[in-house]
């Protein structure tokens, strides 16, 4: 895991939870965790209705920041998408709900490529994280953007 993530996380949670919201262009660290939400929202979880409080959503995004984020752009990219929650459903959960799985059990996580996402149905009921691919996909899809 992340050693550093938990204080950039904290430290910029609270700075940009303090700040007035304005759309305005992903700042390029943010492209990385936009590009996990991206691949995740996707699909639709069990659980909470709102992606922002669905503990499946978090762990599959937050795992899928631990794959191909580094812990820089995690922090902030997280930061950035925990501001938008909790602006519009309330905040993320913590990022502790992805603290006790290991490099193994994160190798271990279903990997689902976008022509698996129709086939999933409407509930997910597990963690996944986006194949190589499909976050290639999204990536370049929210960088044009």
């Amino acid at each position: 895991m992340h050693t550093t993530f938990l204080f950039l996380f904290s430290s910029l949670f609270v700075s940009l939870a303090s700040s007035a919201a304005t759309k305005r262009q992903l700042h390029s660290s943010e492209l990385c965790a936009s590009s996990c939400q991206r691949t995740i929202s996707s699909l639709t979880f069990a659980g909470a209705k709102s992606s922002c409080q669905n503990i499946l959503f978090s762990q599959s995004l937050y795992l899928c920041t631990e794959v191909y984020c580094s812990a820089h752009n995690t922090a902030l990219g997280l930061a950035y998408l925990n501001q938008t929650c909790i602006l519009r459903q309330g905040p993320m959960p913590p990022f502790s709900i992805v603290a006790g799985f290991t490099a193994a059990q994160i190798d271990a996580v279903r990997r689902i490529d976008i022509t698996q996402v129709k086939s999933l149905g409407k509930s997910v009921n597990t963690t996944v994280v986006p194949s190589p691919a499909y976050y290639r996909t999204a990536y370049m899809s929210v960088v044009s953007f």
